[in-house]
């Protein structure tokens, strides 16, 4: 009887020991599973960067500004007119994604909208600013345009850089070397270089 005892531990013993064993179809099962979380990271990261910019095409984004300071309008014209390009670059406002090259300015304008003055008695005047009042005192717009390069897909219209969905019309925040400005965006054509 003693026999029998010691006979089945020694039986379930050595199971517990079988059960706990790493064998190679343990070891294949976890590797199948790395290399499938590995081809999900692959595919989701830099392939997909490989597919969305694949060809891009270059375009020429037309935008206007509205209601700038004469500093925000100068600040527009320095950097078309710079010879850095790092200086001509604009940005959306998170100040890493690249939009483009501001390449031509085109149209500025004085906004002369009447001006209304609270006086110190509580009475409200308002002037229409005319040309004796400088440059810097009134709001201006302009008209650019920035070289870009994206693609157009059926379903969601034009990618800049192959990822940011922009049509006509968008307003957006934006930002270049010596000031923030919002804009409006006009129209988005392939840009075609001027023979010359």
């Amino acid at each position: 009887m003693k026999k029998t005892k010691d006979t089945a531990v020694k039986e379930k013993v050595a199971r517990k020991a079988a059960d706990h064993r790493f064998n190679a179809i343990d070891f294949l099962i976890i590797l199948l599973i790395v290399a499938c979380l590995g081809g999900l990271v692959l595919r989701f990261t830099v392939l997909d960067d490989l597919w969305t910019t694949r060809d891009l095409e270059q375009y020429a984004l037309t935008f206007t500004a509205s209601d700038l300071s004469f500093a925000q309008c100068q600040a527009i014209a320095d950097a078309v007119s710079s010879a850095n390009a790092d200086e001509s670059w604009i940005y959306m406002d998170d100040g890493t994604t690249k939009i483009g090259d501001l390449i031509i300015t085109s149209n500025y304008m004085q906004n002369r909208e009447p001006v209304v003055f609270k006086n110190p008695d509580g009475s409200i005047t308002s002037a229409v600013p005319d040309e004796t009042i400088s440059d810097e005192d009134v709001r201006w717009s302009v008209t650019a345009t920035i070289l870009c390069v994206g693609k157009v897909s059926e379903e969601n219209g034009f990618l800049l850089n192959g990822r940011h969905h922009i049509a006509p019309n968008a307003e957006m925040k934006v930002r270049i070397i010596n000031c923030d400005f919002s804009m409006r965006v006009i129209e988005i054509d392939k840009y075609v270089e001027a023979a010359g």
